[in-house]
């Protein structure tokens, strides 16, 4: 797989800390259904958990760190019905591990490849 856009710096988790996946790529199996090859940037991504948030992650570089910067905020309520990774299936995803993970819900129209999803306590800090 192909990733056509830098991905933010994986920051290890921290416990409490809510998931971010980054999205490389999107399929869609139905009208409620999404399908995505993702890398989880932070937290640890667990089955049953839902994503409330979906951003366009700006990533640039200066003075030798890299940062990110998170646009165009956009709600959604998707739930993770199944985590594929390394040949098998998963309950946990950790921060740093690939994945192809099933999604179900409302707002799946709107994501696409590069656009970062984030769990449910992160909508508090994020603009």
């Amino acid at each position: 797989m192909r990733v056509k856009r830098p991905l933010p710096a994986t920051r290890g988790a921290r416990p409490g800390e809510p998931a971010t996946l980054v999205v490389s790529q999107v399929g869609r199996a139905d009208a409620r259904s999404l399908i995505i090859a993702a890398r989880c940037a932070s937290g640890t991504l667990a089955l049953g958990a839902v994503f409330v948030l979906a951003t366009e992650a700006a990533v640039s570089e200066d003075q030798g760190e890299v940062k990110t910067r998170h646009t165009r905020p956009r709600a959604l309520s998707l739930s993770v019905d199944e985590i594929t990774a390394y040949g098998r299936t998963w309950k946990t995803l950790e921060s740093g591990m690939t994945a192809v993970v099933s999604l179900s819900g409302s707002g799946g129209d709107s994501v696409g490849e590069g656009d970062v999803l984030h769990t449910a306590s992160i909508a508090t800090t994020t603009p």
